[in-house]
């Protein structure tokens, strides 16, 4: 995942309807033509990832804890996690 610490990123509030429910999701753009390109680009080669286990704070140093919690999990779990 990338990002720019030099340009002034805005939230933006996305929603969908499915199975009679209407969802919502943020996308973290530069504009809001930056968003709806980056929905499209959702649409088009999006794919899930995994189950989110946990939050950990971005502190210097961390990088080697998530990436050991991530090959520990995935050789448990497999990439897919429980479901794949």
């Amino acid at each position: 995942m990338g990002s720019s610490p030099k340009k002034n990123w805005q939230t933006f509030i996305c929603r969908y309807m499915y199975k009679g429910s209407e969802w919502g999701f943020e996308i973290v753009a530069e504009d809001f033509d930056d968003a709806q390109a980056r929905l499209y680009a959702l649409r088009q080669f999006g794919k899930v990832d995994g189950i989110k286990i946990v939050d950990i704070p971005a502190v210097p140093g961390a990088g080697w804890f998530i990436e050991t919690v991530r090959l520990v999990r995935n050789f448990f779990l497999g990439q897919g996690g429980m479901y794949g």
